[in-house]
């Protein structure tokens, strides 16, 4: 699942947030001033979608 996150809430809970990505939880897109800025997916997802490509 595809979840967004405020770039500033992010500081207060990075480390939750990696947690749900190390654990093939879900997927983040980070936005600054509501516009999508990076995203955190974990390597396995990484590897197929560089693979796609």
């Amino acid at each position: 699942m595809i979840k967004i996150v405020k770039g500033a809430t992010l500081r207060g809970y990075f480390s939750d947030v990696l947690n749900e990505v190390l654990k093939g939880r879900g997927y983040f897109i980070v936005t600054k001033r509501g516009r999508p800025v990076s995203a955190l997916v974990n390597l396995d997802f990484l590897s197929f979608y560089r693979m796609a490509n």
